[in-house]
């Protein structure tokens, strides 16, 4: 992935899509997406989100946020298997910079 078109966010932060992008899976728990992230997928949403944690694994490799959604908290996370790759960093922008 081209470092010019990806962004880390800190926690916080306003996100949004990018544009061209129209949602974006939600997870209703960490644990949720772990067992299974093509299955248990909560729903697609599209809604500005603030950046409540962010989401490690194995040591320093950031996988995805914790997030404020309408009074919902969701995740998104990193979806790469071997047919695709869906990052979060790639498909959300910073909301403030728009």
């Amino acid at each position: 992935m081209s470092s010019e078109y990806y962004t880390e966010f800190s926690v916080g932060d306003l996100i949004m899509l990018r544009d061209g992008i129209a949602s974006y899976p939600y997870f209703k728990s960490l644990k949720t997406f772990k067992q299974d992230p093509k299955l248990n997928i909560h729903r697609f949403g599209s809604e500005k989100l603030i950046v409540l944690n962010k989401i490690y694994e194995k040591g320093n490799n950031l996988i995805g946020y914790e997030c404020l959604c309408e009074k919902e908290k969701i995740f998104i996370m990193d979806m790469i298997n071997k047919d695709s790759k869906l990052e979060v960093g790639f498909c959300y922008v910073n909301g403030q910079c728009v």
